[in-house]
């Protein structure tokens, strides 16, 4: 059964979407902008003229930060991903998403591999207009702010 809700459509998840997201002032992203920022940089990939795989998630309803790939086409549907790695997730949930320039992927070992976090700045600003912010470490982009008090 479905119920409706000051013009919103109910979903299980909407009641706890609503308590995490209440907490900024500002939502930059939606679906359309996602899928957007999320098949240009599968693009990018695909066709070699961008080295960028793991990224940190930051999710509204968490504190913990996870370090997972960065999304395939296959994984890029209308408004959530699709079921694997990155899970069942809508867009909506995440906060932020930051590419480090240097990561490690096995811990322990001294490898390290380096992401062009430069053509992934000119590439997200030039398919949309994004709140980002770049420097000497990393790359994030940016779901929601809050207002500077």
């Amino acid at each position: 059964m479905k119920r409706v809700t000051e013009g919103i459509r109910w979903t299980p998840h909407q009641d706890q979407y609503t308590k995490f997201s209440s907490q900024f002032s500002a939502s930059y992203m939606s679906n359309a902008k996602w899928r957007k920022v999320f098949t240009a940089i599968a693009d990018a990939i695909a066709n070699s003229s961008l080295r960028v795989t793991i990224a940190e998630w930051k999710w509204l309803d968490s504190d913990k930060v996870q370090l997972t790939r960065v999304p395939h086409h296959s994984d890029i549907l209308y408004q959530r991903f699709a079921d694997g790695e990155l899970q069942p997730v809508e867009y909506k949930w995440i906060e932020w998403i930051r590419f480090p320039r240097v990561y490690k992927p096995h811990k322990g070992i001294g490898l390290t591999v380096d992401q062009d976090i430069d053509a992934l700045f000119h590439l997200l600003t030039s398919c949309a207009q994004l709140q980002l912010e770049i420097d000497s470490e990393q790359l994030t982009l940016f779901a929601y702010g809050r207002k500077i008090s």
